[in-house]
């Protein structure tokens, strides 16, 4: 499992920018919908994804991370989504 501590830590690693997020403030801002396929949470796991992954250069900010289903998260790995992948 990998943590918020972890995350920053990648983030330090690739020399992005970081700062504190807070993930409870980033599932309120999806207003309960997944971030990627834009169906409802419902019961299911939520997971925070980075939109451009800390792999390809992402920051650990609010302006880089969506709430999304764990499925959705998985499905996208690594990759970066345009608007018509989603």
């Amino acid at each position: 499992k990998v943590n918020g501590y972890t995350r920053k830590r990648q983030a330090l690693v690739f020399t992005t920018a970081v700062e504190s997020v807070d993930y409870a403030v980033v599932v309120q801002l999806a207003k309960g919908r997944c971030q990627i396929c834009k169906k409802p949470f419902g019961r299911g796991k939520i997971e925070v994804d980075h939109i451009m992954p800390l792999a390809k250069g992402g920051t650990h900010t609010y302006d880089n991370v969506q709430a999304t289903h764990a499925l959705c998260n998985r499905k996208k790995g690594a990759k970066v989504l345009d608007a018509s992948q989603a």
